[in-house]
């Protein structure tokens, strides 16, 4: 298949008689330079080609599709929004610093969906989620990714949790938190905020 096919290979995926022959040929696709092709059809009106395309963006785990799956998570299409979903899941720690700030979207189906997502990605991510913290001017974004990380790593979260305290925007999240915790080490580093007037 070459870059010029690639328009007619999307047509045949919208017609229910050519679909899953196209299907099969766009899983066999392989190579540089395609990630940009199928990402310039992601807006496609036909959902069953942003579908198609998510998956395969997925599937060959270019960086350059990062941006463009976060987008669809909100996609109209409910399935659409479940391969981009998976997709994602694929680039782990990697998607973190894009798919953060969604924690702040305006449509709380996509903050469940990003939730799920970092939550699946584990404790892995736990040195993403604490640079974000840091990279964020957003205090619902910070404390969203305090309480992620609480969630998902648990005890072994403490020490970035502990770091976090010197967030400003999180601060009293993370201090409660590390009181869930019943952390040891945390007393001292929330004692000293009280030098700060």
């Amino acid at each position: 298949m070459t870059f010029d096919q690639f328009p007619e290979l999307i047509e045949r995926l919208t017609r229910e008689d050519t679909r899953w022959d196209a299907i099969l040929e766009l899983k066999i696709i392989s190579g540089s330079g395609w990630a940009e092709q199928i990402i310039s059809y992601l807006n496609h009106p036909e959902w069953v080609v942003r579908w198609c395309l998510a998956e395969k963006l997925g599937e060959m785990k270019d960086p350059l599709a990062i941006q463009p799956l976060v987008g669809l998570l909100a996609d109209p299409d409910g399935h659409v929004r479940k391969n981009a979903a998976k997709a994602l899941l694929r680039f782990e720690g990697e998607a973190v610093p894009y798919m953060v700030p969604l924690f702040a979207h305006s449509m709380p189906s996509v903050r469940r969906f990003v939730l799920h997502i970092l939550s699946q990605m584990g404790a892995s991510i736990l040195p993403e989620l604490e640079k974000a913290v840091f990279n964020t001017t957003d205090w619902v974004v910070a404390n969203r990714v305090v309480d992620l990380m609480w969630r998902i790593g648990g005890n072994g979260a403490e020490a970035c949790l502990i770091r976090c305290l010197s967030s400003p925007l999180a601060q009293k999240s993370t201090v409660v938190l590390l009181g869930f915790m019943k952390s040891q080490n945390a007393p001292a580093h929330v004692i000293s905020l009280f030098k700060d007037p």
